[in-house]
């Protein structure tokens, strides 16, 4: 989060009109998994915006767990950005902490296909919530600077469900556009075994 610290969360009826041109966004096209100890959904869940900013919320169920996932994008407080946030027991994994113009952002940790997602990793050991952070950023002021993944296909973050020493771990794909304007969660996969090591991209 910069510097502020304030979470992200407005509702706008903007959304309302937003839904109706992203066709049926939030429909779960269950896939069919090669193990069968992690479910996979394929929502293709997309915020778009046409300018400033627009947001959407939405609550998915994967083998029987509900994940609540907020997700926005455009000009927020005068810089661009792309960004998600879980609610509930839900986490993502440890942020990477970027500078931009003398303000700290925390961007999702993006993943390589085939890593190990479970309790044992120290990315998860971390002061801050986790529950939310930025996959692109374009601070403005006093020049524009970017970080993030806009434009560059597909790619991975890890997030877990859970609490004390009893967790669910699974991992999201996601998709930013090159301009920053379109954000899509393409694939959402979660064990439903307590505790199990998963990868990556597994299914």
């Amino acid at each position: 989060m910069k510097n502020n610290t304030k979470k992200i969360k407005q509702y706008s009826m903007l959304a309302l009109a937003a839904s109706a041109v992203i066709p049926m966004a939030c429909k779960e096209d269950k896939t069919e998994p090669d193990d069968p100890e992690i479910d996979v959904i394929s929502p293709n869940f997309t915020t778009t915006t046409a300018g400033p900013y627009e947001s959407r919320d939405s609550i998915f169920s994967i083998g029987g767990t509900n994940v609540e996932l907020f997700s926005s994008v455009g000009l927020y407080y005068g810089d661009k950005i792309a960004y998600l946030d879980l609610d509930g027991d839900a986490k993502f994994q440890k942020a990477n902490y970027v500078d931009l113009n003398a303000s700290e952002w925390d961007m999702l940790r993006i993943l390589p296909s085939g890593s190990t997602i479970d309790t044992s990793n120290a990315a998860w050991i971390d002061p801050y919530s986790n529950d939310d952070g930025y996959l692109f950023v374009n601070d403005l002021l006093p020049t524009p600077v970017s970080s993030g993944i806009n434009g560059q296909g597909d790619k991975f973050v890890a997030f877990r469900t859970g609490s004390a020493s009893s967790f669910k771990y699974g991992w999201m794909k996601v998709n930013v556009s090159t301009d920053g304007n379109t954000l899509t969660i393409k694939e959402i996969a979660l064990s439903n075994v307590n505790n199990k090591v998963i990868k990556v991209g597994a299914k």
